[in-house]
């Protein structure tokens, strides 16, 4: 019996348009390597939503996309999207075209610098898309580690050093909590997300991820939308994973346990380009390539790799070379800046 298309069509407007009503929405999107999960990932974000309020009218919803290397994707916004950069600043990166040829920063978005999660968060671009690179550098700030100490009773003392850069997402979350205004609505797009909520986890980042897991519901009532990736959902976090209000399985992944769909191995050779998708109700949907769908060559640099000579190690970066093309130049007008939340100067 063939799954409804309908059904699907009404999951993805959910996912797709916000409002005060529903709050934001927690999503997980799953499938094998090459399931194109990363373009229904991009496919959402250009087109999030959310209605508002006093007019009743639908406007674009601030995005904020974990920027990855060594590819990433964000030149695949459409013209309406606004996109910004945003590295911190004791970083280098370069960017390159699928032939190799590095960018010059004339032909990017805007690329500006932050401090840390509390500068980002008071220059974030409203209504565009914030492309966000993880410090490499990454220290755990004394707040993190003081909530930390208070849930366990004791203090945090054995993680003085660098952290794993992907704790930094915590952060920026926990801080979105707090510091956002509330009648704002946003969305965080995380790709590859067992990097950041993996399965299995320990010491600050199981105290992390714990969390996180009990502001899941705090989470969407204070209109932040959550869009993760992972090839299973297995790979995440269980209570993550379980939690998650839509799910939608793509080419290679199983069903979840705690699905209402009983033929768990139903996506496994699903077509490229559709979808299952179930949130309460579940069907079956389409989705088609981004027109603009370009593939970025990420690099950073190494702080003292100028003494090593010239290097030339993204000539042939890892992008498939049949699809190689110059890539166009996207606009760098940035929309109106619009704080979120004070700078810690302005506190003082």
């Amino acid at each position: 019996m063939p799954l409804s298309h309908v059904e699907a069509a009404k999951l993805v407007d959910e996912l797709s348009v916000h409002d005060i009503e529903r709050g934001g929405v927690l999503c997980g999107i799953f499938g094998r390597m090459g399931s194109a999960k990363t373009t229904l990932l991009s496919t959402l974000s250009k087109k999030v939503a959310y209605i508002n309020p006093e007019d009743d009218k639908p406007y674009l919803e601030t995005v904020i996309w974990r920027g990855r290397h060594p590819v990433d994707y964000f030149l695949s916004m459409p013209p309406e999207r606004t996109v910004t950069l945003w590295l911190h600043e004791s970083d280098s990166i370069q960017f390159f075209n699928e032939r190799g040829r590095q960018y010059a920063e004339s032909e990017l978005p805007p690329i500006l610098r932050y401090k840390d999660c509390y500068d980002l968060l008071s220059r974030l671009r409203w209504g565009g898309v914030n492309v966000v690179y993880e410090p490499r550098n990454y220290v755990l700030p004394e707040t993190i580690k003081t909530v930390i100490s208070r849930k366990i009773f004791e203090k945090v003392s054995y993680f003085d050093g660098d952290a794993d850069p992907a704790l930094f997402w915590f952060e920026l979350i926990a801080l979105l909590l707090v510091k956002k205004r509330l009648n704002k609505f946003i969305s965080v797009f995380i790709d590859e997300a067992y990097e950041v909520f993996p399965h299995t986890s320990s010491q600050i980042r199981w105290h992390l991820q714990d969390f996180l897991n009990y502001k899941l519901l705090d989470i969407r009532k204070c209109l932040i939308s959550l869009y993760l990736t992972a090839h299973q959902t297995w790979h995440l976090d269980p209570f993550l994973s379980s939690s998650l209000q839509y799910r939608i399985y793509l080419r290679g992944s199983t069903v979840a346990r705690n699905s209402l769909i009983t033929n768990k191995g139903l996506p496994i050779s699903l077509p490229k380009g559709q979808g299952i998708i179930e949130g309460g109700l579940f069907g079956q949907f389409e989705f088609s390539r981004l027109p603009t769908f370009k593939r970025i060559g990420v690099r950073f640099v190494l702080p003292d790799e100028h003494l090593l000579g010239k290097s030339e190690p993204c000539t042939q970066p890892p992008l498939d070379q049949r699809t190689a093309g110059l890539l166009p130049t996207p606009s760098t007008e940035s929309t109106v800046e619009e704080t979120i939340m004070p700078s810690p100067s302005a506190a003082r």
